[in-house]
């Protein structure tokens, strides 16, 4: 899942590389979501008001118990081609 311009690449891009290794990336942010990734380098230093709706549903998520990881776009490229 994606939020945000991303620097790098297109989100298309991105979602097709996400495709290529197996993943699945939708629209919107549901109990299936297991990583958002963000242009932001660390979303906890952003207010609530201050964050994507993606965002604040992903921290509403978490907070619940479900497991979501915030990764940036730098992360995200280093994860994908390890």
């Amino acid at each position: 899942m994606f939020t945000g311009r991303l620097s790098s690449m297109t989100r298309d891009e991105a979602i097709r590389l996400v495709r290529r290794l197996g993943g699945a990336s939708g629209s919107s942010v549901t109990k299936k979501t297991t990583i958002l990734v963000s242009n932001i380098k660390d979303i906890h230093e952003l207010k609530r008001n201050e964050m994507s709706t993606k965002m604040r549903k992903a921290v509403d998520l978490k907070l619940m118990g479900q497991k979501i990881d915030f990764i940036d776009e730098d992360e995200f490229i280093k994860k994908s081609f390890m």
